[in-house]
């Protein structure tokens, strides 16, 4: 197990070579597979739609080998390694540099040939996130960025795009993104996307992988997860605060390293975020916003 002590120092990367290492897994390991799995490479989980293949344990372990080995002494935390090893999750609290892994955000998608997946990386150290890497691999899109930098999207051209910044969009105006089933209050009701009318638009997409850099290219203005596993979240949550967004629990704590309960929710601002939390919440009927729905897990 890695070691409990406080870290001397933070650890440095490269986010230049970290995103090759990432578009090289995915060429190699992920974008053969996708409308080419086998019904046997097709794992279900916990429930028909809840599942894993053969690209993501694939995808997971070579992101595993080439990082632990270009950087020694740092660990991996990888949805498929947790669902195997659970206390593996423990790293999360340590003072080791860990690499928070989600293959294919986005599976049950990627299993039936469609495009709404991605690959999420994010590193942690000490309850610090320090870089995020979020790759598209179909349309071969990488956002990243690293604490105390500017997010930026670069393009499969090359071209880069750096003013990744919040909106001052007032909130009924807003676009935003949720997940479905959010709860706002411990034991409360589950508010569902088709009863928040309160905003322009609503659209259920729940592949945090595509969303996030939705939002950063301005093409949404918030976004709710009902859950907040640190695969699907750590590096959407990085980049979003580096980019001037609030990213808090729907209790109003800050979404910490670490923190597998209590949803997410991402604004422009605190005041905005305290509104679109309150939107959400209404029960009573207005003007209905449009709802556009994806039946996608996260």
């Amino acid at each position: 197990m890695a070691d409990l002590t406080p870290p001397r120092r933070f650890l440095q990367v490269d986010i230049e070579e970290v995103a090759a290492i990432v578009h090289d897994v995915a060429r190699e390991e992920i974008l053969p597979r996708w409308r080419g799995l086998a019904e046997h490479e097709i794992i279900q989980k916990s429930g028909p739609r809840d599942l894993v293949t053969v690209a993501d344990q694939a995808a997971e372990a070579a992101l595993a080998r080439r990082l632990t080995s270009e950087y020694p002494g740092t660990y991996v935390v990888g949805e498929e390694t947790v669902a195997r090893s659970p206390d593996r999750l423990s790293l999360l609290r340590s003072a080791a540099p860990v690499w928070v892994i989600d293959p294919i955000d986005g599976t049950y998608a990627f299993a039936h040939g469609e495009p709404e997946f991605g690959v999420m990386l994010a590193l942690v150290q000490a309850g610090e996130l320090l870089a995020a890497w979020i790759h598209e691999p179909v349309d071969g899109g990488m956002t990243l960025g690293e604490r105390g930098a500017s997010v930026q999207h670069v393009a499969t051209d090359g071209s880069r795009t750096t003013s990744l910044r919040a909106n001052d969009r007032p909130v009924p105006e807003m676009t935003g993104i949720v997940s479905g089933g959010i709860v706002l209050e411990p034991g409360g009701s589950v508010i569902r996307a088709e009863k928040a009318r309160h905003f322009r638009d609503l659209r259920h997409h729940a592949c945090p992988a595509r969303d996030y850099p939705r939002v950063l290219r301005g093409e949404a203005d918030f976004a709710a997860y009902s859950k907040c596993l640190p695969w699907d979240h750590l590096a959407g949550a990085m980049l979003l605060s580096e980019a001037g967004y609030v990213v808090a629990k729907f209790d109003g704590s800050p979404y910490a390293v670490g923190d597998m309960t209590g949803g997410v929710l991402c604004a422009q601002s605190r005041r905005a975020w305290e509104e679109i939390r309150e939107r959400l919440s209404r029960s009573e009927g207005r003007s209905p916003a449009r709802v556009t729905e994806r039946q996608q897990p996260e």
